[in-house]
């Protein structure tokens, strides 16, 4: 039931953006590419579960320790990633930011509004995290506090 209503919703933002086709493969999955920034939509049967997450770029070779604490500064209360969350992925070397609701949940409005500000904060850490090896990303300048966007 999640996968044919999710399905339909991603079909019909596909259309509001000028992509007629656009629908989740049979594992649940689809991609959307925003300027720079590789959109993955998960869908999960059990339990229903939206996920969308995006790679943001590789761990720096230097100065991975100040990193790390900004990763985790910016996890704080989601203050630096707009509700989103920081992770990394040790074995691809790479950081991730993801953001999970409740398939249910999903209309075209508030869909819409979510994947505008996901991009929005995945471009920010990316710009961030590719200057990594020059000062690390600030949590304080990377989002602001306030991210309506995730209230429902």
């Amino acid at each position: 039931m999640a996968l044919e209503s999710t399905s339909q919703l991603i079909g019909e933002f596909g259309r509001t953006i000028g992509i007629e086709n656009l629908a989740l493969d049979e594992k649940g999955c689809c991609c959307l590419m925003f300027d720079d920034v590789m959109l993955n939509l998960e869908l999960t049967p059990e339990p229903e579960q939206f996920f969308i997450y995006a790679e943001l770029g590789d761990i720096p070779e230097h100065g991975r320790d100040e990193f790390y604490a900004q990763l985790l500064e910016a996890n704080f209360f989601f203050r630096g990633t707009g509700g989103a969350t920081l992770s990394l992925d040790r074995g691809a070397n790479c950081v991730l930011l993801a953001y999970q609701m409740a398939s249910h949940d999903l209309f075209l409005q508030r869909f819409s509004q979510i994947l505008e500000n996901f991009v929005n904060v995945a471009a920010t850490w990316r710009e961030k995290i590719a200057s990594a090896g020059h000062g690390a990303p600030s949590a304080a300048d990377a989002v602001p506090v306030d991210a309506p966007w995730l209230r429902a």
